[in-house]
């Protein structure tokens, strides 16, 4: 009977530790469930969201690469994008790793990351910058499709400039107008850019002065551009 009792002791031990593993949020500190929940929080519908003022408003708040890192490593895919920038431009190997994981989750901030890395790379050998734009393409093109604005101004840069595509300037014009339809200050300065010279289009400068006016209070080129279009149109008696 005692050996009996025993068994079914160690066996309720057993089967007890089997059924009452922590999960992964379980084991989270306070301090990186407020972080996770930070990031879960994020508008990922903002079409000027952008990583890299969210990493600076977390780190005001005291959070670094390590938490960033912790929650990467328990597929938080925001997070996966904040840790791969702490390697950009030291080690795009590692940054386009993490950006891979959050592209492949179906983070579209993740897919816009990688194919910026993919860019603008930097060759330790020989200390320069390369851009594999062909490579950068498929990854702009997601997320583009997915509704991401930045997404959508990058891949009109590719085709405005002809870079990894043949140029194209009139699918320029309408990645520009997509980013800009979504709300993006980039894309509405870029497709400004495009009235204000009359480049694969009519030039107008008073269209180009509303794309201006819209863009200025998030991309200070515009608001450059704003003044170079508002004396054009002096010039011209407008």
């Amino acid at each position: 009977m005692r050996h009996l009792i025993q068994t079914l002791g160690i066996a309720f031990i057993l089967f007890g530790c089997q059924t009452v593993q922590p999960t992964p949020t379980d084991r989270l500190t306070e301090r990186h469930a407020d972080l996770e929940a930070r990031l879960d929080a994020l508008d990922m519908s903002d079409p000027n969201l952008r990583f890299s003022e969210v990493e600076r408003a977390l780190r005001v708040d005291g959070f670094d690469e390590t938490d960033f890192k912790r929650l990467a490593d328990l597929d938080n895919s925001n997070a996966q994008v904040l840790y791969g920038r702490q390697f950009r431009f030291k080690d795009d190997s590692k940054s386009q790793l993490y950006y891979e994981r959050a592209c492949e989750a179906g983070n579209m901030f993740g897919c816009r990351a990688m194919g910026f890395s993919l860019n603008t790379s930097l060759n330790q050998d020989e200390m320069f910058f390369k851009g594999d734009y062909e490579a950068s393409r498929p990854y702009f093109e997601k997320a583009c499709e997915a509704g991401n604005a930045l997404s959508c101004r990058a891949l009109g840069n590719l085709y405005h400039y002809g870079r990894g595509v043949e140029k194209d300037i009139e699918k320029a014009r309408m990645l520009y107008a997509k980013s800009c339809d979504i709300g993006n200050y980039f894309g509405c300065n870029d497709l400004g850019v495009l009235y204000m010279d009359g480049r694969g289009v009519t030039k107008d400068l008073k269209r180009a002065e509303t794309l201006f006016q819209y863009a200025c209070p998030g991309a200070g080129l515009a608001c450059a551009n704003l003044q170079i279009v508002e004396r054009r149109m002096k010039r011209a008696g407008h």
